[in-house]
């Protein structure tokens, strides 16, 4: 099992990149000249990504898969289990919920982790190095059954996450406490099914390497899961790159990097281009969660929709960049808790929008973006000795569009 130090990726967050995009979106009610063009901005960001992933997905049908879709796959999976938990809890309401994150989750990120997975595949088909037949332009089902269960085991842990502490809730009525309690059962149960369908069909496979290398996905991911959920304790220690590196790798770049060394393996691929396909699978899962994190902020948050303090992380890169940079600890970003009506011993509370702003005027986001960008040069790096081919330019570009 391969694990990482967190040490070793240190300097990232020192080393200086020589241009910096400084984006600051705004989000004020009235439609200024200037926020109009941010929002166009951030509008044909979006569509160029869109643009590219599509493509990158057209360029995975062969002739004799045609039919093959990687989001057909899933949703299949997910109708299956929704259908059951249907009949086993007896109501809709919570798993029209659990529905809804599955479809703006999957929107949100394309399925990108199962489609890095399948365009790894693809690039490394035409290599000398193969041991088997695997022709240039198809993957074989087992890459795509693989692809598949990446992507179930990434929606697993999304649905995991959803799950509310309702002690918190102390202005709701009980019966909204008991649509909580009912839609924690739903998270459980739903991300659970996908869970062992997605353990099932692995075993399925038959390679043993390869299962030994997803079960270390399983054990990071609840090892990442179980810092996640301790993390605000001692908060101002954590504010640091290396902390961002363990939980990350654990929650993010563990199963893209197992991922990409797994189909490799599957298909025959030397051990050098193995390699290769993890770090580019590992420097991946970082970049895509700096990137995310990164756009977050830019984005001003989502504060209009009332339940989006979920999304806020803490411990996240620009955050921990800003603490940093600022040299504040985490407590000294935030109020203390001055209602009674919620006040509980120690405990601190932050305006969101306040603690944006905090962040989005300091130095933290530039910073991050410099650790982005080493991220997405070490990806492309990680590419180069794979063979020239459609697939490896798609993955470029997808590398390069993603742009906060």
């Amino acid at each position: 099992m391969q694990s990482i130090r967190p040490s070793q990726f240190f300097r990232l967050a020192t080393t200086k990149c020589t241009s910096f995009r400084n984006v600051h979106l705004s989000i004020a009610t009235s439609m200024s000249g200037r926020h109009q063009q941010q929002l166009e901005k951030e509008v044909s960001s979006s569509s160029r990504l869109n643009h590219v992933l599509a493509n990158a997905n057209r360029i995975l049908m062969s002739t004799e898969q045609n039919d093959q879709n990687l989001q057909n796959l899933i949703t299949e999976e997910v109708m299956v289990i929704t259908q059951i938990l249907q009949k086993l809890v007896g109501t809709n309401f919570s798993l029209s919920e659990i529905q809804k994150l599955y479809e703006n989750e999957s929107s949100s990120d394309h399925f990108i982790r199962g489609l890095i997975v399948l365009l790894i595949s693809k690039a490394a088909s035409s290599s000398s190095s193969s041991k088997t037949q695997i022709g240039q332009q198809d993957i074989s089902t087992i890459q795509w059954r693989l692809a598949k269960i990446v992507e179930m085991i990434h929606m697993a842990v999304l649905i995991h996450r959803q799950i509310r502490n309702v002690s918190f809730n102390t202005l709701d009525s009980g019966s909204i406490e008991t649509q909580l309690n009912l839609q924690n059962k739903i998270s459980v149960l739903y991300g659970d099914f996908l869970w062992a369908k997605a353990w099932k069909e692995l075993a399925d496979m038959g390679d043993i390497q390869v299962i030994d290398m997803m079960v270390s996905v399983l054990v990071n991911t609840s090892t990442g899961q179980f810092l996640a959920e301790i993390e605000s304790h001692d908060l101002s220690r954590k504010m640091k790159v290396d902390y961002w590196l363990e939980k990350n790798f654990l929650l993010n770049a563990c199963l893209p990097a197992f991922g990409c060394r797994s189909t490799l393996k599957l298909a025959g691929v030397d051990e050098r281009l193995q390699k290769n396909a993890y770090d580019f699978g590992q420097n991946f899962g970082f970049f895509s969660k700096a990137y995310q994190e990164i756009k977050w902020f830019e984005n001003n948050g989502s504060v209009e929709d009332s339940n989006n303090i979920h999304s806020l992380d803490i411990c996240s890169l620009p955050v921990i960049m800003h603490s940093i940079e600022s040299g504040q600890s985490f407590d000294r970003m935030i109020k203390k808790n001055v209602s009674e009506n919620h006040k509980q011993p120690g405990e601190l509370i932050m305006d969101q929008q306040e603690f944006i702003e905090i962040i989005r005027k300091g130095t933290g986001l530039q910073k991050s973006r410099s650790i982005l960008e080493n991220f997405r040069q070490k990806s492309l790096g990680n590419l180069n000795d794979f063979p020239e081919s459609e697939a490896k330019v798609h993955l470029k570009s997808i590398l390069e569009t993603m742009d906060p």
